[in-house]
C-alpha cells in the first residue's frame, strides 16, 4: 500500500497595484500622494467658502484666478500631482459654487466656459512649471 501523497499550495495573494505590496509601499504611496492631495483638497474647500462668502463684494467674473495660489502653492510644495487634482477641484467647485446658477454643474454663459478651460490648461501649467522649478 502505497502512502498518500501530501501536496501544499501556497497563494499569495497581492495587490493589482504594483505600487502597493506587502512592505512598506502602501504608506509611501499614501505619503506621496494621498495626504498631499488631501491637503489640496482641504485648501481648494477653503477657497471656495471663503469665496462664496466673499462673492457678493467682488466682481464674479474672475474669482477662478484666486485658485491658482494654493494650487501653485501644492506643486511647489509636495508635487505637480495632487496640484493638478486641486486644479480639476477648483474647476468644478467653480462651475458649481460660484458661476450662475448657482448649485448646478449647468453654466448659461459661454464665456465662462471658456474662462473654466483656459483656467484648467494654465493651472496644468502653472502646477508643472512650479514643481520643476523646486526640484
Amino acid at each position: 500500500m502505497k502512502a498518500p501523497v501530501r501536496t501544499t499550495i501556497k497563494a499569495v495573494v497581492g495587490s493589482a497595484d504594483p505600487k502597493i505590496g506587502n512592505s512598506g509601499r502602501a504608506r509611501a504611496f499614501l505619503k506621496e500622494h494621498g495626504i498631499p492631495t488631501i491637503v489640496g483638497l482641504i485648501a481648494i474647500a477653503v477657497i471656495t467658502a471663503i469665496m462664496m462668502t466673499l462673492s457678493d463684494y467682488f466682481v464674479k467674473d474672475h474669482l477662478i484666478f484666486f485658485y491658482l495660489l494654493p494650487i501653485t502653492g501644492i506643486a511647489m510644495y509636495f508635487s505637480s500631482t495632487p496640484a493638478v487634482v486641486a486644479s480639476i477641484t477648483s474647476v468644478a467647485g467653480t462651475a458649481y459654487f460660484l458661476f450662475p446658477p448657482k448649485f448646478s454643474f449647468r453654466i448659461d454663459e459661454p464665456l465662462q466656459v471658456v474662462e473654466l478651460f483656459l483656467f484648467s490648461i494654465f493651472a496644468f501649467v502653472a502646477s508643472k512649471a512650479s514643481s520643476r522649478l523646486m526640484r
